[in-house]
């Protein structure tokens, strides 16, 4: 939870929100004031979209040089910024943003202490920039709760590069949509504190196991990518893993070993439908998943679908099954 709005979350009081018009040139600013005599304020700062905000009269796009001391939020998507240097994301009000938008914007590259001051920082978008590498500095001293770096030109990450030596919040890690061919991880687990992992549509052609150990995942999803079989223990060092994606894999996704789901103890929900090509599911296979509520198998093959049954004994809305008896199997 963000620190800096906690007090306003523990209070009942009357808030109201006005447009300031001491705002920076081609930008917006929405103040939300609170409290008696609004005496507790916060700033949006929106410079999104300059070119077309101007009339097409700036050509290049300007980050601002100081803020109001009072924000917490500011957005520079869909601008034509292509380099953030040391220093430009510095200077009066920045320090205190938790908030910064940075996507649709051709940076392809993220240096070292850009970010650095950046202190309350909980959420980042850096989605459609068009990153192709990632910095192994680029994050460090930042205390972020949700990256959101889909829809990039990412081929290989290292989850190294979201350790950033603060003592953080659970991270939300959005990596959709890159052309991932391979994740690695050299620190061990209990430096990553990551929650939510999404690694759906890319390239992935086999789960990585030995990357995702030990890590706290409550969510993982691997949706629309090459893996075609599951092996024993795919998913081992996972325990606290509730939801997991494994939806439509582009590779077909064809087996799934006995003891593939094995230590999966506090798996809540699982999607494996769309997979044509999976013509068995045994109920071994769902051995031990004690925890598992929801099912959902619809797109796969006919054997497969005739084996549901005995697994759950209701079927939900959306092709989701109620599972609410798998404890039932040893």
């Amino acid at each position: 939870m963000n620190l800096l709005l906690l007090p306003l979350l523990l209070l009942n009081i009357s808030r109201t929100w006005c447009i300031r018009n001491d705002c920076l040139p081609v930008c917006r600013c929405h103040t939300l004031s609170y409290g008696p005599f609004e005496s507790l304020r916060l700033t949006h700062v929106d410079c999104s979209d300059q070119y077309s905000n101007s009339g097409g009269k700036w050509y290049n796009a300007s980050i601002p040089k100081y803020l109001p001391l009072d924000s917490i939020s500011l957005d520079l998507s869909s601008n034509r910024l292509n380099a953030l240097k040391p220093g430009m994301l510095h200077g009066p009000g920045y320090t205190t943003l938790t908030t910064l938008d940075l996507s649709r914007n051709p940076l392809e590259h993220l240096g070292p202490n850009v970010l650095s001051g950046l202190f309350y920082l909980d959420f980042l978008n850096l989605s459609h920039t068009g990153l192709q590498v990632l910095d192994l500095r680029m994050l460090q001293g930042l205390s972020l709760s949700d990256l959101d770096l889909s829809h990039n030109h990412l081929q290989n990450v290292s989850l190294d590069t979201f350790v950033t030596g603060r003592i953080g919040r659970p991270l939300n890690l959005r990596l959709s949509d890159n052309g991932l061919t391979s994740i690695i991880r050299h620190t061990g687990g209990t430096k990553l504190k990551l929650r939510f992992l999404d690694l759906s549509q890319n390239l992935l052609s086999v789960v990585p196991s030995h990357t995702l150990q030990g890590l706290p995942l409550r969510h993982l999803d691997l949706s629309e990518n090459f893996i075609s079989t599951l092996p024993p223990k795919a998913f081992d060092g996972l325990s606290e893993l509730i939801h997991l994606n494994l939806r439509a894999m582009r590779g077909q996704l064809s087996s799934i070993s006995h003891h593939a789901f094995s230590g999966l103890i506090n798996l809540h929900e699982m999607d494996i439908s769309g997979n044509p090509a999976l013509a068995v599911l045994s109920p071994d296979i769902f051995q031990g998943l004690h925890s598992l509520r929801e099912l959902r198998i619809t797109g796969t093959a006919h054997e497969t679908a005739s084996a549901a049954p005995t697994l759950c004994t209701e079927y939900g809305p959306d092709g989701w099954m109620d599972c609410g008896n798998i404890g039932d199997f040893p």
